[in-house]
């Protein structure tokens, strides 16, 4: 089942969306708060004043009898019949000395709380409303005093009465209030995310946009376009990244099918012309069928180019399952000196045409821990690759080094048609000499390739350098030590 495709515009839009809604309604929370708190504390500010204002109408006489003088027309919130406001003042006996019309005839409830502090409360109002009421305990002054600013909730004499003032009132202002301050402060996160939800949508794509520019611009290219490369159409600092490294892959995958190219192109180099001596030499034989001695002379020849077809075959399916990473290692402890020499002696033919000396200098009890078969194919295809290049009378140098646990072997030769520039060829696959390549029988081109593949299976590292006075060395290190 094809999954459904992921939008990275879609997805940092709502991200960022409901990050700011999170935002936007904790900052709306946290104003509520203050605001509320405010609102209450200047509607209890209110509550307070009113209050004591009564109280400045409250007095007693010399025996103690308190006395309030109120008059209706200065504070008429008490008297009306909507929305009245109410007050109830009694002693702290609990003797009532007066109240409000409005309360017609009912008590306020009221705290038995005898400190200094105003009290406030909420209370459903006797018609029903809520509210704030506000409990004050004081001691009325006297009328004789001269001195008007006694403290009215502070005790003095004991023979002073003792008074509590209650006012109660409708918090419906202040309900309206918070209703229309949360009001805004809903619609302003509302538009805010309206607006924000906008603006974010707007530059999120455009700056997306270089992506499809981007893409455009890929799909362009395909197998016959890969020399083409994307030019440097942004200064996005996450996108230009994306574009170098797009160009460096398109540079490796045009190398790997100019690779492919040639590997094609050689092969069939390399098979027609065994292909054509063959069809030759059939042609001939058929010619003169009585001639045993030609005809004999003949299917040696054909033995020999079928051997060659047959190592370059072998070769390229090694490569081939190289490449695939499907072949198998079976580490054995190798004797080094011990197996040069045994493949010496299957190169004697061709150090003995080639006028080549060989010098062994591995050491006797050197040993590594590898596959036997494969690090053999290295060495026997590096050992044919020197007596190649090397001019007559000239002598093979292979050496052993040891390094930390690690082993490496090289291979030098004298060379006389190789420059520092085959260096970064040699190790490509059908890359031979052009002076090489006319040698059919010399080799194929795949020794150097394939000791490459193989050195990477069995995690070594293979170098080739040129030594003083035009020598050439190739080493092969990391080699495991074998106990």
């Amino acid at each position: 089942m094809k999954s459904k495709m992921r939008s990275i515009q879609t997805k940092l839009i709502i991200t960022i969306v409901s990050i700011a809604i999170i935002i936007l309604i904790a900052a709306g929370i946290v104003l509520d708060r203050l605001f509320t708190k405010q609102l209450l504390s200047e509607f209890d500010k209110n509550l307070l004043q009113k209050t004591m204002t009564l109280v400045t109408l409250t007095t007693q006489n010399k025996i103690g009898d308190v006395e309030f003088d109120f008059a209706d027309e200065f504070m008429p919130e008490f008297e009306r019949k909507s929305s009245p406001e109410y007050f109830q003042l009694l002693l702290a006996s609990g003797q009532l000395i007066e109240r409000s019309r409005s309360l017609k005839g009912e008590d306020l409830p009221y705290n038995d709380i005898h400190n200094s502090k105003p009290y406030f409360s909420e209370i459903t109002l006797k018609d029903g409303r809520q509210g704030r009421m506000i409990e004050v305990n004081f001691i009325p002054h006297r009328k004789d005093s001269e001195n008007k600013n006694d403290n009215y909730l502070t005790q003095t004499a004991s023979n002073s009465s003792k008074a509590k003032f209650i006012v109660a009132k409708g918090r419906e202002e202040l309900d309206q209030l918070l209703v229309l301050m949360r009001s805004i402060i809903i619609s302003t996160i509302f538009l805010i995310i309206i607006t924000l939800t906008a603006a974010i949508w707007i530059v999120v794509k455009n700056e997306l946009a270089v992506l499809n520019k981007l893409a455009s611009k890929m799909k362009n290219i395909d197998a016959n376009r890969l020399n083409q490369r994307i030019d440097s159409f942004t200064n996005i600092k996450e996108v230009s990244p994306i574009v170098e490294q797009f160009n460096k892959m398109l540079g490796r995958i045009d190398e790997s099918f100019q690779r492919e190219r040639r590997f094609s192109g050689n092969v069939a180099h390399e098979l027609r012309t065994p292909v054509s001596e063959l069809k030759s030499i059939a042609e001939v034989g058929q010619e003169w069928p009585s001639d045993k001695n030609m005809i004999q002379k003949f299917f040696g020849s054909l033995v020999e180019l079928a051997d060659d077809m047959e190592t370059t075959i072998e070769n390229l399916m090694v490569l081939a399952r190289c490449d695939n990473n499907h072949i198998e290692i079976m580490n054995s402890r190798v004797l080094l000196r011990e197996l040069v020499e045994s493949i010496l002696s299957t190169h004697k033919s061709a150090l003995k045409n080639n006028n080549v000396n060989v010098m062994n200098n591995v050491w006797a009890e050197l040993a590594t821990s590898t596959d036997r078969e494969k690090i053999k194919l290295i060495i026997n295809n590096l050992i044919s690759n020197a007596i190649v290049y090397s001019p007559k009378g000239s002598t093979i140098i292979i050496d052993s080094h040891y390094e930390e646990n690690n082993i490496a072997i090289s291979f030098t030769n004298p060379t006389d048609n190789l420059e520092t520039a085959d260096l970064k060829l040699m190790f490509d696959r059908f890359w031979r000499k052009s002076s090489a390549r006319t040698n059919h029988n010399a080799h194929a081109g795949l020794g150097l390739s394939l000791v490459k593949s193989l050195c990477t299976v069995l995690k070594a590292k293979v170098t080739a350098y040129f030594e003083n006075e035009g020598k050439l060395t190739i080493k092969i290190e990391g080699l495991r030590l074998a106990a």
